[in-house]
């Protein structure tokens, strides 16, 4: 698909773009080769005239900005491009500033870079706020020159460049900054990007982070000529090339965009809102040529918003409603005021507002017509109209008189009823209703309106009226307004002399019907047709029945049971028909009567008006039903929920209950055991063996008996028996039988109990019994000392007679020969066993029992004949049956067998356990009688070890006495090398502190001086020649270089010896030290003394200051620290220097290696004065080095020795 012209176009001018900034940057190379300088100062230049320009336009154009960012951004480039061009005047080469060197140019790079890093993050706050641009010029007026001063006059910046060391710390660290809190701008930015044209963001956007490209290529060059120098600046000139682009160009050839671009917004918003309105607006001028117009009205002229602005009226109107518009704009224009109008078209009612809109002159200029569609309303007036007079009709056709009056009693408005009640027809409207309906000059004492008003609600009565003669049901409502003030009040007169002589004649028929059914114990009813009480004989106990009179049946009986009693009298009403049933009545104390109801209809006049209700209390029956119910409950629940099986049967041995826990032991379901005889039940039961047709009816024979017996017969009986479930599993039950006699006849019942795991229990016991028995006589045996051939008799016995077996044998390995040794077949089955050469010893394993010596695992086996693993037995052995054998183990090796046949039973896993418990003891006597033999030859084997390692121990002992001996002198006299070393050292250290001191003394005295001389000789030579420019030119480069030697011979001679050292003392001396330190690492640098320097000898002051000038230079080498902190101070008996820093921290296995050279060497400078050095450190925490000297130790000595050591 081809692309459009202006796309192609666009496409071209980035291709044109790239191409010429290629150039650009190949030419700034070639330049930057040939002359650094000149490259630097069009880089500083070109930045410089972006911000100058960036200004020029933010403050020509603030008053036409919505906004204060571009202003305040171009205020900030202002100074930020006067830094760059002071910045590119005292870079290294310009010769400017002289005798600043390249740190200068460094510290004003620094310092722009920091302005404009927080200027575009303080730039997106001036989005919504004001900014007062006079007050923001001199602001940052006097931050640029404070940060001038500082660099140029005070010289408090920080160093940022060190000649022939590079970037100092606080230089790498602002740029690592001022790339943070660019970051965050470019964050700020993102924040609010909706504010922003998307392609001056984009562009904002890329400038800044190009920018952060720049400072961090500024953090690797070490000289200013350097490449990432070179490469910085690259990015530098692309990021201002950007903030051009974003700024200045769109500014210029987008200035709507960019300047005006709110304005259009709020344009926009105006125009949603003028839209969304539903009625119709236009603006117009003098001769009806629309300016304006919203959509609702450009949709009724038959257009668009942009078709009809500038179309004239009379075109799009019809000619009869536009003359009538012309003549009420001529009426506006006359009289200078807004007009409104009510006009129906095509069958729609129109409201129409024209409001003028004066000019300067104070004149009409042009008129707003506002439209509204009232056809609802209109149409809603009208239904009001007839709403009213239907109202009117209905208020007149009320048979009670109604009257609506005033605050003061005056009659508002009356229905034709009042006129019938005081029986002369004419409007009563304005009459006071006291003067006209009781003849008095003030309410009556009996007057509901004077009540109602005073109490603010609806008040009732029952009157008689003398002057009327009838009785009256009067009531009086008053409405309020919503500020709580009567507007009105509604008076209801209602005739009601007729129904007073109807309730008169009834009350005396009542009377006389109460007195007879007061005569009844019944409670009576009389209700109505909508089952109110109208009469009642008597209610129950604590409740008034003139209060219950009035009051619906239904809801004085209890809740779940007020729908059923409201159902039955409507049946009664509305059937003519008698209907029964019972209620339940909650009595005031609590408890509950419960009433079973006859309900007639009351028929007068062939019409049912009401109905005729007799209850009688049958809580006395309800409470015997209930009990019973309950106690049915309460056998069934027990029935249920035992543990236990429950069956009854009748008389006849039919099964009739069969609860849950009986179908879990017998196993069979309630519905296959209940209705069928109980023989055929405990028949089903029976084990395979029983169930014989002679076992059924022996079993059916005894029931039926027992049954016949009688009640006697079945009292208390008590039987077990073992079942079997139809699954196969056998249980052991226990029945107790128990007669019931009813009104039938004697039933039987049952419990049954499963006893299976209490009778398996038993047998368990019994048998753990009976072996703990026969481990606690053979555990006696061994601790007898009996012999083998004794305890092996012993456990054959005991496991014959607890697994029922005649014959079996216990043997032993033979510990020489591996040969198994049965010594109790002499014992039991000697003489039966009728092999021939038979023996006690066998030497081969073989069948059954060799197996499980092979194997050293159990066998057991129920039919060894078929078992594979058996080989038959030889002629004349006793015939095997039933067999089980098990290995006696020791640690898993083979030391015995216990092995039985021919149970009377089958053998199971039981015997197993029994027989591993024996064979366990066993192996512990077989352990025991090997080890008697081998102890006896291992007795006399360690007596003859004893006196050979007794005789070898006397000769090792006397060796290692010669050797110690010799290892005493050899240590003293390495001590005696030792102190010589240390004294030679500490001789050597004076010497080379004094050479120092005389080479420092001799070069800055005569070299020195020798320097200054020569300077002043060129001074004098370079004004002699001023008339010769290059030799002047000369002259100051060799000035220059003499100032440079000059503090090259200062730097020397204050390393070789500081002057201060041997002026000051010690802590002058440290304090200078520290404060230099600072100033070449960057580190925050703090010492602090209250050392009295009158008891250090000179030899000590110049150890102490060396070890602290060692420590420090550890902490620029290793610690990466940001705070040292070098502290002098006298501790009772001697003097402590600490070193400490907030560095990495070092290591303990660090501390004391033994190429650590610097830590050595100040070890053994605090040794010589009898001191020690402890240097402590954890990761992340820092370094503390210690030193300790006592001042005895530094004491001079008569022959010039220091603290103890030799001194020559």
């Amino acid at each position: 698909m081809e692309k459009q012209p202006a796309a192609e176009r666009r496409d071209i001018a980035i291709y044109w773009q790239l191409a010429i900034g290629a150039a650009v940057f190949a030419a700034l190379f070639v330049i930057s080769r040939y002359n650094y300088l000149l490259f630097h100062g069009i880089a500083e230049i070109f930045s410089s005239l972006v911000a100058f320009t960036i200004f020029i336009l933010a403050w020509h154009t603030r008053r036409y900005m919505e906004n204060d960012y571009l202003l305040f951004l171009g205020i900030a480039y202002l100074f930020v491009g006067i830094l760059d061009l002071v910045h590119m005047f005292a870079y290294s080469g310009m010769g400017v500033f002289e005798g600043y060197g390249a740190n200068l140019a460094t510290q004003l790079w620094i310092a722009a870079r920091y302005l404009e890093a927080f200027s575009l993050l303080l730039a997106p706050l001036f989005i919504t706020r004001r900014l007062r641009p006079r007050l923001d010029v001199a602001v940052y007026a006097a931050v640029v020159t404070l940060l001038l001063l500082s660099i140029l006059y005070w010289d408090i910046f920080p160093t940022c460049f060190v000649e022939g060391v590079g970037l100092t710390l606080f230089k790498r660290i602002s740029e690592y900054v001022i790339s943070f809190i660019l970051a965050l701008a470019i964050g700020e930015l993102f924040r609010k990007r909706g504010e922003f044209d998307a392609r001056v963001f984009r562009l904002v956007v890329a400038s800044i982070a190009l920018t952060i490209v720049s400072e961090l290529c500024f953090t690797l060059y070490q000289d200013p000529y350097a490449f990432f120098n070179l490469l910085g600046h690259y990015f530098k000139i692309v990021s201002f090339y950007l903030i051009y682009r974003a700024i200045v160009e769109t500014g210029l050839e987008e200035p709507y965009e960019i300047l005006f671009r709110k304005l259009n917004e709020k344009e926009r918003r105006e125009r949603a809102i003028l839209d969304a309105t539903a009625d119709s607006l236009i603006l117009q001028d003098l001769d009806g040529r629309i300016l304006a117009i919203n959509a609702v009205a450009a949709r009724n002229l038959g257009g668009s918003v942009e078709e009809l602005v500038g179309a004239e009226l009379a075109g799009l109107m019809p000619s009869g409603v536009y003359g009538k518009m012309q003549a009420v704009v001529e009426e506006m224009i006359g009289e200078n005021v807004t007009v409104r109008r009510e006009e129906e078209l095509e069958g729609r009612w129109y409201e129409e507002t024209y409001y003028p809109v004066f000019d300067e002159e104070g004149g009409v200029g042009m008129l707003a017509v506002y439209s509204r569609d009232i056809s609802e309303r209109k149409q809603a007036e009208r239904a009001l109209a007839a709403s009213r007079e239907r109202w009117q009709k209905s208020f007149d056709a009320i048979g009670d008189a109604m009257l609506v009056l005033d605050g003061e009693m005056r009659i508002l408005q009356h229905n034709d009823a009042l006129c019938e009640l005081l029986g002369r027809r004419e409007d009563f409207t304005g009459r006071r209703c006291y003067e006209l309906i009781h003849g008095l000059d003030e309410p009556p004492g009996f007057c509901v309106c004077g009540e109602a008003m005073a109490c603010e609600n609806r008040v009732r009565k029952d009157v008689y009226e003398p002057v009327l003669d009838k009785h009256l049901w009067i009531s009086f409502s008053p409405v309020f307004d919503e500020r709580g003030e009567m507007e009105f009040g509604v008076h209801v007169i209602q005739d009601i002399s007729e129904r007073k002589r109807a309730e008169e004649d009834t009350r005396e028929s009542e009377e006389r019907l109460r007195t007879m059914a007061d005569a009844s114990g019944d409670f009576i009813m009389m209700l109505d047709r909508e089952h109110r009480i109208r009469f009642i004989n008597r209610t129950e106990q604590g409740l008034d029945p003139d209060s219950i009179v009035g009051t619906p049946l239904y809801e004085l009986v209890d809740s779940e049971d007020q729908g059923h009693v409201r159902a039955r009298l409507d049946e009664v009403i509305r059937n003519a028909d008698r209907q029964e049933y019972e209620t339940v009545f909650h009595r005031p104390d609590g408890t509950d009567i419960y009433y079973s109801s006859v309900a007639v209809p009351l028929v007068v006049g062939g019409g049912v008006i009401g109905s005729v209700v007799n209850s009688r209390d049958i809580t006395g029956r309800k409470s015997m039903e209930e009990a019973l119910r309950e106690s049915e409950e309460k056998f069934r629940s027990i029935v249920e929920q035992s543990g236990d099986g429950i069956v009854l049967v009748d008389k006849d041995g039919v099964i009739i209950e069969w609860n849950s826990a009986q179908e879990t032991i017998v196993g069979l379901g309630r519905d296959e055991a209940v209705g069928k005889p109980l023989w055929e039940v405990q028949y089903r039961g029976a084990l395979p063996e029983q169930k014989t047709p002679e076992y059924y009816e022996r079993l059916k024979g005894s029931i039926l008996a027992s049954l016949e017996r009688g009640y006697a017969s079945w009292f208390g009986e008590t039987s077990e028996r073992e079942i079997q479930s139809p699954d196969g599993e056998r249980r052991i039950v226990q029945a107790v039988t128990f007669p019931i006699r009813s009104s039938e006849g004697m039933m039987v019942g049952s419990i049954t109990r499963d006893i299976t795991r209490r009778v398996r229990m038993e047998e368990m016991l019994a048998f753990e019994l009976e072996v703990n028995q026969a481990v606690a006589e053979l555990s006696a045996t061994l601790l007898a000392q009996a012999s083998i051939d004794d305890i092996s008799y012993i456990v054959l016995e005991n496991a014959k007679r607890l697994t029922a077996s005649p014959f079996g044998f216990v043997g032993y390995i033979e510990n020489d020969t591996g040969f198994l040794v049965s010594p109790t077949l002499t014992r039991d089955i000697w003489e039966e066993c009728g092999i021939a050469g038979k023996s006690v010893v066998f030497k081969e394993f073989k069948g059954l029992w060799g197996w499980v010596l092979e194997n050293k695992k159990p066998l057991l086996t129920n039919g060894p004949r078929e078992d594979p693993r058996s080989t038959g037995v030889p002629d004349g052995h006793i015939p095997i049956e039933r067999f089980v054998a098990v290995p006696a183990l020791l640690g898993g090796a083979l030391v015995g067998q216990i092995a039985l046949a021919n149970s009377s039973r089958d053998y199971d896993e039981r015997d197993i356990t029994l027989l591993n418990r024996l064979a366990d003891l066993y192996a512990m006597a077989v352990l025991r009688m090997w080890s008697e033999g081998e102890l006896d030859r291992y007795r006399e084997h360690l007596e003859e070890l004893v006196r050979e390692r007794t005789l070898e121990l006397e000769r090792i002992n006397r060796q290692l006495q010669e050797e110690v001996s010799q290892r005493r002198r050899n240590q003293e006299e390495l001590r005696t090398t030792a102190d010589q070393l240390r004294a030679l050292s500490a001789h050597v250290e004076s010497v080379r502190e004094e050479e120092r001191r005389h080479v420092a003394r001799e070069v800055h005295d005569t070299l020195g001086q020798a320097l200054t001389g020569l300077k002043i000789n060129l001074s004098l030579l370079g004004r002699r020649l001023a008339g010769d420019d290059e030799l002047v030119e000369r002259i100051g480069s060799m000035s220059g270089l003499v100032d440079a030697t000059i503090q090259s011979v200062r730097e020397i001679s204050t390393q070789l010896r500081p002057g201060v050292l041997d002026d000051l003392g010690l802590s002058a001396a440290l304090d200078w030290q520290v404060k230099r330190f600072g100033e070449l690492t960057g580190l925050k640098s703090v010492f602090v003394s209250d050392s009295d320097e009158d008891i250090l000898d000179k030899d000590l002051t110049i150890a102490l200051f060396r070890i602290a000038q060692e420590a420090l230079t550890n902490v620029a080498r290793h610690a990466e620290a940001s705070r040292v902190e070098v502290r002098l101070a006298h501790e009772a008996g001697g003097v402590m220097l600490e070193i400490k820093d907030d560095g990495r921290g070092i290591g303990e296995a660090e501390a004391g290696r033994w190429d650590a050279l610097g830590i050595l060497g100040m070890r053994e400078r605090a040794h010589v004065f009898g001191g020690e050095v402890e240097v402590q450190g954890s990761s992340g925490a820092g370094t503390i080095v210690t030193v300790r000297i006592p001042l005895d130790a530094v004491t001079p000595r008569e022959d010039g020795a220091v603290g103890g050591e030799d001194g020559g």
